[in-house]
């Protein structure tokens, strides 16, 4: 009622009064608000203001006491906390996956932690292990590309490819057990060979391949088959893949036709092929190139070996116990498949046989064309023994088997190209007729073959003696040597190198030693086939449509138990290995007893359990009834003998006894 009077008040004021009081007027109604607004007092001496600092947090509270007595005021106090906050509930996941995306496109491989202590000391937030997971796994979903949906455009990226780089051979394979009028398929294999790797290993003319799987370390299961040959340096060369659902029979019969489709392979074909004596891919090789040279990876026979019981039956992986195993072992085995003659090879194995019967007769089962020089061809210009050209090249695609399909495919090709512009650079430096390593080779085989002496016989023959009164026969218009080491590499060994300078001296012109080595080796070959380009291709957005109705999903797969597993098994030898990396000079302790050097026992040291290892206390109100003085009680392991309380423990029932002597 009060506040209606007031402002009939006002009101009539404001209309009985002209437009020369205004000023007078407005001053009247602000002083009239703030009487009813406020009750302070005049002369109240507490002021505050916007930008304000006090010395401490008593002073500010003593005032804002002070204000609240003087103006009547009820104030009521939030808790306060000497604490920072620390967590922030906008920093998010997705936050932080947007702050990440940078270094995680230059560092890929960052640990979890480091981005976590990193990301904390940005942002003085706590931040956990888990959000720091996934944000780093939102932010690497980003900049890879998801895993299913990548699935869906591999058709236009199989398109993009092929138009980029002509030439270019990619199958893809489907699943057959749906319907055709479903409106997906599933993926089930693809095999990319570039028009660039394809010309370039046909200028090469070196009939030898490597083959090998490696696995997928994403969300579906796969695996990566890979083909490599060898370049005119002894160098791998690269010239197939593919992504399949396992290393089974099927599949590598699938790649080989893929394979031989791009070589123009036939049945009757003589090239040569070395493996890790896979039990899908020999029958599948036998199946669809029976006449080609198969060569077995000496170092997988070798582990094989080791992984044998008595009766010759391979040893389950659980509770596995190797038999043939040790250097003496290894020496035997490397003797015998490093023999390049018949006649050696049988003597090194009747040596192995004296040695250990048992294991000569196991590696006599495999037929010693597979895994013997002496037993080689020699067609594709190389004595190698192991697969290694293959295991250099998954080594490679390492950090890529662990992405989508497309993303790991890309990661491929871009090693490739790059490998391409990189080997190109090193063979424009040489000026010389062969390779570097080639070279290299040839100028240790000078340096030995001074130490032998020829006997020519007027022909195409010569003899050919040196130290240890070795002597062999060389067939120069055969290019044969009785030791055939010419015959398998194409290049001559230092006997033949011997028998070439003799001919100088006869007066016959036959040119320079390198011009005896098989074009294969010459520095122009290399270039040849290093001389085609990969092209790059475009982003995704600017990748023609392939225009099928069908769409590709995921192959099939289940999710295994337990954690997902990135890292292969290893044999028992490559963990020790890797143990006794870092103590090349020193013996571990790992399986050795340890003896007590106080009273010669074993299975402890001195101190702890040791009988010996006491110590003289002097105790007061044991709790067993020890209270006297005199020679104490006997300790060991620090604890009394007769209570068993550890005598550095406040818990020790009675007086606190102390240590006299040892």
């Amino acid at each position: 009622m009060q506040d209606d009077v007031l402002n009939n008040e006002m009101g009539d004021y404001y209309n009985n009064t002209d437009d020369e009081g205004m000023e007078e007027r407005v001053e009247y109604l602000k002083k009239l608000r703030a009487e009813r607004g406020s009750n302070a007092k005049k002369d109240c001496a507490i002021n505050f203001y916007v930008g304000q600092v006090f010395g401490s947090k008593y002073g500010i509270k003593k005032m804002i006491d002070t204000l609240a007595i003087e103006t009547r005021r009820q104030i009521v106090l939030v808790k306060n906390d000497a604490c920072r906050i620390r967590n922030v509930r906008a920093c998010t996941a997705t936050f932080l996956s947007q702050q990440i995306e940078e270094t995680l496109a230059a560092n890929p491989e960052i640990p979890i932690k480091s981005l976590q202590v990193t990301l904390e000391q940005k942002y003085e937030n706590n931040i956990s292990h888990m959000k720091s997971f996934r944000a780093k796994q939102i932010a690497m979903k980003k900049l890879m590309g998801d895993y299913i949906e990548q699935y869906t455009v591999l058709r236009d990226y199989i398109c993009e490819l092929q138009r980029t780089n002509p030439g270019t051979t990619v199958k893809l394979d489907v699943e057959t057990d749906g319907l055709l009028s479903n409106e997906t398929r599933q993926f089930k294999r693809i095999y990319v060979c570039l028009g660039a790797l394809k010309k370039g290993f046909a200028e090469g003319k070196r009939e030898i391949l490597g083959l090998d799987g490696a696995f997928m370390k994403g969300p579906f299961p796969c695996q990566v088959l890979t083909v490599v040959g060898m370049d005119s340096n002894n160098g791998t060369y690269p010239l197939a893949y593919a992504i399949v659902e396992a290393e089974t029979k099927q599949s590598w019969s699938w790649f080989l036709e893929c394979l031989g489709d791009d070589l123009n392979l036939a049945a009757n074909s003589n090239f040569t092929f070395i493996s890790d004596r896979q039990k899908g891919f020999i029958p599948a090789l036998a199946n669809i190139f029976p006449c080609v040279e198969h060569r077995h990876c000496v170092r997988h026979i070798q582990q094989n070996m080791k992984q044998i019981l008595e009766s010759g039956i391979p040893l389950p992986k659980k509770n596995m116990k190797q038999k043939w195993k040790g250097k003496v072992y290894s020496d035997y085995l490397w003797k015998c498949a490093a023999a390049c003659t018949v006649e050696e090879f049988t003597v090194n194995m009747e040596e192995f046989k004296a040695f250990d019967a048992d294991a000569h007769k196991w590696l006599k089962q495999i037929p010693p064309k597979h895994w013997s020089k002496s037993h080689f061809t020699g067609r594709c210009h190389s004595d190698v023994l192991l697969n290694n050209m293959c295991e250099v090249f998954n080594n490679q695609l390492v950090n890529g088997r662990d992405k989508p399909i497309i993303t790991a495919l890309e990661y491929t090709r871009q090693y490739l190209m790059k490998r391409i512009v990189n080997v190109q650079k090193l063979a424009e430096k040489e000026d010389g007729p062969l390779t570097p390593t080639i070279a290299d080779k040839l100028k240790e085989i000078k340096a030995e073959a001074t130490k032998y002496q020829v006997q020519w016989n007027g022909a195409d023959e010569y003899q050919v003696s040196g130290p240890h009164r070795y002597q062999c026969v060389v067939n120069m218009r055969k290019k044969t040597r009785a030791c055939r080491s010419w015959e398998l590499t194409g290049i001559p060994c230092k006997h033949v190198v011997s028998a070439i300078w003799n001919i100088a001296v006869n007066g016959l012109d036959v040119g320079i030693v390198e011009n005896w080595v098989d074009p294969v080796y010459w520095l122009k070959t290399w270039k040849a086939m290093y001389s085609f380009k990969i092209s790059p291709i475009n982003g995704r957005k600017l990748w023609p449509k392939f225009g099928c109705p069908s769409i590709i999903t995921t192959p099939k797969h289940h999710t295994q138990v337990g954690r997902p597993k990135k890292k292969r098994k290893k044999s028992v030898d490559e963990a020790c290995e890797a143990a006794n990396s870092g103590t090349k000079n020193k013996l571990r302790r790992i399986g050795k007893t340890v003896t007590c050097g106080k009273c010669n026992n074993k299975g402890y040291c001195f101190g702890f359990g040791c009988i010996k290892a006491t110590v003289l206390v002097t105790v007061v109100g044991c709790i067993k009834g020890w209270t006297g003085l005199g020679d104490g009680t006997k300790m060991m392991m620090g604890r009394c003998c007769c209570c068993r309380k550890h005598w550095a423990e406040d818990k020790h029932d009675g007086p606190q006894f102390m240590m006299a002597a040892l």
